[in-house]
């Protein structure tokens, strides 16, 4: 089998994605090696799901200031704390699944339901310190994946 884009080199190695053979200066030093379209691929699916993600933080956190759903009497205004909150349970999901590849893939339905309340509840309390973390971490995934 001869590389894909250079036809008169023998492949030294496979495409991760689509099994196309890749030359030793295709596949490079990476630790997966990418034909040139797959690699195209994966940046524009990474600049997708960045984008997706900061739209759904803003979103969610306009969301949670305008319900204002923490406010109480003794104090009525905690607009900011809600919207945080919001973002925090997408952000730390995003970060669960980021750490553990792993997904629950047989369970009856309480099974289900309890495994997402407390991946979500897990997702929630992780996400309020990682939020931060998560935006700039998208941000930079966009920016790296552009250049």
């Amino acid at each position: 089998m001869n590389c894909t884009t250079h036809h008169d080199q023998p492949a030294v190695a496979v495409c991760s994605d689509c099994g196309k053979g890749l030359c030793a200066q295709c596949a490079g030093n990476k630790a997966e090696p990418l034909c040139p379209e797959c690699r195209r691929i994966r940046r524009r699916v990474a600049v997708v799901a960045g984008v997706v993600y900061l739209v759904s933080y803003a979103l969610l956190f306009y969301l949670g200031h305008r319900l204002n759903f923490l406010s109480s009497e003794a104090s009525p205004d905690q607009r900011i704390l809600s919207g945080y909150l919001l973002m925090a349970a997408v952000s730390g999901w995003q970060f669960i699944n980021s750490i553990m590849r792993w997904r629950l893939t047989q369970a009856s339905v309480l099974g289900w339901c309890a495994y997402g309340v407390v991946k979500l509840l897990a997702s929630i309390v992780i996400g309020i310190v990682t939020a931060p973390v998560t935006v700039v971490w998208n941000i930079v995934r966009i920016i790296a994946n552009i250049i």
